[in-house]
């Protein structure tokens, strides 16, 4: 007879139940961990990415390398954020998750709007670069997130 890779209650086919735990062990899945280390995987791929890439656009002048810099910063402070808030904490209700979810990718855009504003407003540097780093951030975060 086959055997499974993993059992829940009883594998009710072969009529045998599962082998408990030993005492003090959990067999539990932790989204909450896994959430948090593809967070911390995300950070520094995307420390990186906009770190390399504002190295290459040195030669085209040190305010287009500041505000591409800039521009990944937000994206990447925007996202560190918004893992504290989201993945704080112990286990909760859905409701309180999903909650935490919420304010997290709100605060992530508020934080994201704020920076933009104060690169390209107070500190007149180009929006074009500024956006330029702030899309190779946001691609650099959804190849993180494809790669699990």
């Amino acid at each position: 007879m086959a055997k499974t890779a993993f059992c829940w209650y009883n594998t009710a086919a072969s009529g045998r139940f599962c082998p408990q735990p030993a005492p003090g062990v959990w067999n539990v899945r932790n989204t909450t961990t896994a959430g948090q280390q593809l967070a911390l995987r995300t950070v520094a791929v995307q420390v990186a990415v906009v770190g390399v890439l504002a190295a290459c656009f040195l030669p085209v002048g040190g305010r287009a390398a500041a505000a591409v810099l800039l521009g990944g910063v937000a994206i990447l402070v925007s996202s560190w954020t918004a893992a504290r808030v989201t993945f704080t904490g112990r286990a909760q209700s859905a409701e309180s998750a999903l909650l935490r979810l919420i304010a997290g990718m709100l605060l992530k855009w508020f934080v994201v709007i704020a920076v933009l504003l104060l690169g390209t407003l107070s500190l007149k540097l180009a929006p074009l670069y500024v956006l330029i780093g702030l899309v190779v951030g946001l691609l650099a975060q959804f190849l993180v997130a494809m790669k699990r």
